[in-house]
């Protein structure tokens, strides 16, 4: 269940995850080199290769007069957008675990 969130709500979830993250893994190194991680790794341009290397563009519905094609920005924040999706459902298991196991 995403709550009834949509694709642009679901992204800014995803975007936050993916710059947590990052932000974790990279703190050690100093604020500064920190923040150029985030810039580089969670940039829509990194996004992308991700999904791309995934070959995931075949799943992602396009307007008809697109051809298939899905725009950089689109691709990006469909990605965006499943992590944000996989983040709520895992959130919604591990209440249900909680709950089944502390009652």
């Amino acid at each position: 269940n995403t709550r009834g969130h949509g694709k642009k709500s679901l992204a800014l979830i995803g975007d936050a995850l993916l710059r947590l993250i990052l932000v974790d893994d990279s703190v050690s190194v100093g604020p500064g080199e920190c923040q150029r991680i985030c810039s580089v790794e969670a940039s829509n341009k990194a996004v992308l290769q991700l999904q791309s290397g995934q070959k995931l563009v075949h799943l992602i519905e396009t307007s008809p007069c697109q051809k298939g094609w899905v725009s950089p920005v689109t691709g990006a924040s469909t990605m965006e957008a499943l992590l944000g999706a996989l983040w709520i459902i895992r959130t919604a298991i591990l209440r249900r675990f909680v709950i089944l196991y502390t009652t």
